[in-house]
């Protein structure tokens, strides 16, 4: 009995897949391992600071202060590091529902101020 279709064609497609996702797979890897191998790095630098500055130094103000001069050293003025109790606050103050007639309002010596209409509210 002779069949019309072939198990080589499809062989070799797996064949190609299996290599193929092996290498891509590999490649994850090979960036995975410099990423921690770069932690591991910082991680050393941070104990042999903490170990031998002639000060006593806070890890935690430490890795903050990494953390920020990572950011910073992007050049984006909207890049920031917030600490905990920073982030809360602004998310507290960014995440609420604004009702009104949508302006922008200060107190200044006393008396309400407008300063800016909202942009696609009433005011």
């Amino acid at each position: 009995m002779k069949r019309n279709g072939s198990i080589g064609g499809p062989m070799l497609v797996l064949a190609i897949a299996m290599v193929t996702g092996g290498w891509f797979f590999q490649q994850g890897a090979d960036l995975g391992r410099a990423g921690f191998l770069r932690g591991r790095l910082f991680d050393q630098v941070a104990d042999l600071v903490s170990d031998n500055y002639v000060d006593q130094v806070d890890q935690e103000q430490l890795y903050d202060a990494a953390i920020e001069g990572l950011l910073s050293s992007l050049d984006d003025p909207n890049s920031s590091f917030l600490q905990r109790d920073d982030y809360e606050n602004f998310a507290i103050r960014t995440g609420g529902e604004y009702g009104g007639v949508g302006l922008e309002v200060l107190d200044r010596d006393g008396y309400v101020t407008v300063m800016n209409p909202i942009p696609g509210t009433p005011g």
